[in-house]
């Protein structure tokens, strides 16, 4: 990792074992886009009066945060290099479907989380696993917005990474630096 520790995972080729073979998905996730988080912006800021902070957040370890019901482990199975299986119960990383098991996660803390507010006190977006919320308001009002939307995730039993936070007005989400300070 950047801070040069190291961080294992077992990783499965579920395509190489053929598992994603008999996988078949008939929706699609539609991810944000860095334009739906500019437009939002705007709209916040259209009156000129309104003062902008970014809240960025992480789920930390997200496609592991979710489990399947019982009566699916039996599918989850792979051979372990050193002898014997795996049985895994949690969503994987690779697997065909385990995007959309997500996304469906994710729309849900995203919906759910937006509201809790107006639309014009705070837009969320979340990219996969990267929350980024445009908060209105006074930095007490807005970390007070971004503190009750923290608990909410909390409560549904979601993990965040605390070192990937952060709330200011200049920040990097997904890739892309966003400057929401103004004079």
């Amino acid at each position: 990792k950047e801070d040069g520790t190291l961080k294992v995972r077992v990783v499965l080729d579920l395509r190489r074992s053929k598992y994603n073979s008999f996988v078949k998905c008939s929706e699609r996730i539609v991810l944000p886009r860095l334009r739906d988080l500019v437009e939002d912006a705007v709209d916040l800021l259209d009156d000129g009066e309104h003062v902008l902070h970014i809240f960025i957040a992480d789920f930390e370890d997200a496609f592991h945060s979710l489990g399947f019901k019982e009566d699916e482990f039996r599918y989850l199975f792979a051979k372990h290099s050193e002898g014997g299986f795996v049985n895994y119960r949690t969503v994987l990383c690779g697997g065909a479907a385990c995007p959309l098991v997500w996304g469906r996660g994710a729309a849900f803390l995203g919906r759910s989380g937006q509201a809790l507010f107006t639309e014009s006190e705070l837009r969320l977006q979340i990219y996969v696993d990267d929350p980024a919320a445009l908060i209105s308001g006074s930095p007490e009002h807005a970390k007070h917005k971004a503190l009750i939307l923290l608990l909410w995730w909390l409560c549904l039993g979601m993990r965040i990474s605390w070192k990937k936070g952060l709330f200011k007005q200049l920040a990097t989400w997904i890739g892309a630096s966003i400057d929401v300070g103004h004079s």
